[in-house]
């Protein structure tokens, strides 16, 4: 009993549904392997694009231009 599939016994949309398997099942592998990349890195633009820092920043320009 073979595990398989014999040649010619494939069709070209299965072949197509093996690739979109295949290419997600790696995007997943990428994802495990750089999550804590990935977490670092969010967590870096959160921090610059977040709305404390956007105030804050505005408190800084304020009291620096205060005495002008």
């Amino acid at each position: 009993m073979g595990f398989g599939i014999s040649p010619g016994m494939m069709t070209a949309e299965f072949g197509n549904a093996l690739i979109v398997i295949d290419a997600v099942a790696l995007a997943l592998f990428a994802i495990i392997v750089y999550s804590s990349k990935i977490a670092a890195g969010s967590s870096r633009i959160t921090r610059l694009l977040g709305i404390s820092a956007f105030f804050e920043r505005i408190r800084g320009w304020c009291a620096a231009h205060k005495n002008h």
